[in-house]
């Protein structure tokens, strides 16, 4: 299982930007970093939620 660094983008900018309470449009990005710690327990944690083979997919969907 691959436990290096994983990011996920989420781009909401352009015709997909988001509309507001107010009616106000924004265009955001944000960035999320996901780690996995190298102790046993921690890896056996995440192979057992999700799997080796969606823990190491750079595209993790559920």
């Amino acid at each position: 299982m691959d436990i290096s660094l994983k990011t996920i983008e989420v781009d909401r900018s352009g015709t997909g930007r988001l509309i507001c309470k107010e009616n106000i449009s924004a265009d955001i990005k944000v960035a999320f970093f996901f780690k996995v710690n190298k102790n046993r327990d921690d890896v056996l944690k995440v192979a057992q939620a999700i799997g080796c083979e969606r823990a190491s997919s750079k595209y993790c969907h559920p």
